[in-house]
């Protein structure tokens, strides 16, 4: 997929964010997305069989600048092991 610079398409990107399983660890990632003003479309949160929490979050994106700076966020947050792009789509 190709990102237009200085486009108004909106991208719905998915990312999966790998951490440790600890509460309040989605409420972390979920007020990094709020105060980017950032819409997220949809959640899914499982433990794994090492007790990791991955968290797969499709949200909208403008351009590839504000998505990796996002990502970036979410890679400081404490005990956040990875943090990547899964897919994206034009919406």
């Amino acid at each position: 997929m190709s990102w237009e610079a200085g486009s108004d398409e909106i991208y719905t990107v998915q990312v999966e964010v790998v951490g440790e399983d600890r509460s309040g660890l989605l409420t972390d990632i979920m007020v990094i997305a709020a105060e980017n003003k950032v819409n997220i479309t949809s959640v899914n949160a499982r433990a794994d069989e090492q007790h990791n929490a991955v968290i797969y979050l499709n949200i909208h994106v403008n351009d590839l600048t504000r998505l990796e700076s996002l990502m970036t966020k979410f890679r400081r947050i404490r005990d956040v092991f990875s943090v990547k792009r899964v897919s994206n789509q034009a919406s």
